[in-house]
């Protein structure tokens, strides 16, 4: 039984609601809606000495809602999405979104287009999804450039187009805005939509990470440590992946828990990588819970529990781990922290042998008549 070497990654992701935030304008809005529309901000911010009061701001964005004024509109779907104020009612909420989506407002947009991607308040629609994204992303929005990348990248209510993924995550990165910078270094790194660029997948994932996004300070981990775009250099493959993993990012957790287990980069120290694959075991990660398997079973960094290691080689095997499959098998097998059982032990070598074990394949041959 061995250990795992490094994991790679993939990620992509969308975000959610963008929540009322600061004051927008309405070129040409009615004094009153405007008036009506600060008032409403003061209550809900409890700004110039005004006291909360989310009841009082839903009653003066309605009124300056209803007068037609657009940022207004999408404060009060806000307070119907969220139930701020208000009731929560889901269908009003798109009511009126849609009704400042229609004139232009940006931050409506945005929101009508994550409902219609997730399904709230109106019934899933990836089109309608990217039609609202691509109006806000074409006024700047970077939230929207980054969704309608993703969409653009993975063929959600759109062809699958790299090159467009790689424009709009482009025009969001060049914003500032760390996902799309993790998501460009990703294109880079894998040749998606342009030529394929390791250096330049490590800029962005150094511009990204510095902005402490956990996604990309993995990547960047990843290509200190295999020498992809960079000089390969353990010691900054563990500070980034520290970085990473203490924000609670799994697969950077495993791959601490690695250097540690085998001294790279940092002082060897089993107890230590246990305890990182610990944390990254418990999040559910597979090989994670393989690699903790293993210490319970050797004794590595942690006193040895045979049945521990049943424990989490049955985690990881359960969801479809090829190692952890042939050695849970090999485990019943001998009768070794757990009871013996022929039965189980044949059921997880086949398993692992249906995934390609040649080892799983050789054992049931040996000792078993098919």
């Amino acid at each position: 039984m061995s250990t795992r070497n490094i994991s790679t990654f993939a990620l992509l992701f969308a975000v959610l609601f963008i929540a009322c935030g600061a004051r927008a304008e309405q070129p040409g809005a009615n004094p009153d809606a405007e008036a009506l529309y600060e008032r409403g901000n003061d209550y809900f911010q409890g700004d110039n000495g005004t006291p909360v009061n989310k009841e009082e701001a839903f009653n003066c964005w309605k009124k300056a809602a209803e007068m037609g004024h657009a940022p207004s509109q999408h404060r009060l779907a806000y307070c119907y999405h969220f139930g701020e104020g208000v009731a929560q009612d889901l269908e009003k909420a798109i009511e009126w979104w849609r009704k400042s989506a229609e004139q232009g407002c940006v931050k409506a947009q945005f929101n009508l287009a994550t409902c219609y991607y997730v399904g709230a308040g109106v019934e899933k629609n990836f089109e309608e999804a990217v039609k609202w994204y691509r109006k806000a992303a074409e006024q700047g929005d970077v939230d929207s450039q980054h969704n309608l990348a993703v969409c653009y990248h993975t063929g959600e209510g759109v062809e699958k187009n790299p090159e467009e993924a790689v424009k709009w995550y482009r025009k969001a990165a060049e914003q500032g805005y760390a996902k799309s910078q993790n998501n460009l270094a990703v294109c880079y790194s894998k040749g998606f939509g342009v030529t394929q660029d390791k250096a330049e997948a490590v800029k962005w994932y150094r511009i990204a990470a510095e902005q402490g996004n956990m996604k990309a300070q993995l990547g960047l981990g990843f290509c200190y440590n295999q020498g992809a775009g960079v000089e390969k250099n353990d010691e900054e493959a563990v500070k980034w992946y520290r970085s990473a993993a203490d924000q609670g990012e799994v697969q950077a957790q495993h791959n601490l828990g690695i250097h540690y287990l085998e001294g790279l980069g940092v002082g060897q120290d089993n107890a230590e990588a246990v305890k990182w694959f610990r944390k990254a075991a418990e999040q559910g990660y597979p090989e994670a819970q393989y690699c903790l398997a293993f210490c319970y079973l050797t004794g590595k960094g942690v006193a040895q529990d045979d049945a521990e290691a049943v424990r989490w080689f049955r985690k990881a095997a359960e969801q479809g781990d090829l190692e952890a499959q042939h050695n849970l098998g090999v485990l019943y097998y001998n009768g070794v922290g757990v009871e013996k059982d022929y039965t189980e032990a044949l059921k997880w070598l086949r398993n692992a042998a249906a995934q390609g074990s040649e080892k799983s394949v050789l054992f049931i041959k040996e000792f078993y008549i098919d």
